[in-house]
């Protein structure tokens, strides 16, 4: 029992860590998207 909730605990800091330190890389990702979008819609219009 005691097992189980060390692995949960343990779980919910690895992901709390992932949230904090994925923040910056989705700003960059949705930046990246955008970019891709623009360069894509001229192309997709003509």
């Amino acid at each position: 029992m005691t097992d189980l909730q060390a692995e949960k605990d343990r779980i919910q800091a690895l992901i709390a860590r992932y949230w904090e330190t994925r923040e910056p890389f989705y700003e960059q990702i949705n930046e990246a998207l955008k970019d891709v979008q623009a360069a894509k819609v001229p192309k997709g219009g003509e």
